[in-house]
């Protein structure tokens, strides 16, 4: 459950390609992209939202494991669903996350 003092945006439904382009954002803390159609995330979007702890990418066009690379400066990223991204399926991605980013439970 979240306190009142952190803040969440839904994105859902929303047919974006890219996960990038956001403004500097220090109280974001969780994100929600679920069915959109996102293939690649911004290599430095741990500048722009820092403090995000939640992140679900449900239902996405995410592929390759290179993919998911930017999420690994995420250090406060505790929350991330990838289900029904075409990466899903492959046997090392949630051991590729965990390990790229040890926040991840």
């Amino acid at each position: 459950m979240r306190q009142k003092n952190e803040d969440a945006i839904d994105l859902t439904d929303n047919d974006i390609p890219a996960l990038a382009n956001f403004p500097k954002n220090h109280r974001l803390k969780a994100l929600y992209l679920a069915r959109n159609r996102i293939t690649a995330i911004a290599p430095a979007l741990n500048n722009s939202i820092p403090n995000l702890d939640t992140l679900v990418l449900t239902q996405n066009s995410l592929s390759e494991l290179a993919d998911l690379e930017p999420l690994a400066a995420l250090k406060k990223l505790t929350h991330l669903t990838l289900l029904v991204n075409p990466v899903a399926s492959r046997e090392v991605s949630h051991a590729h996350v965990q390990y790229a980013n040890e926040s991840l439970i």
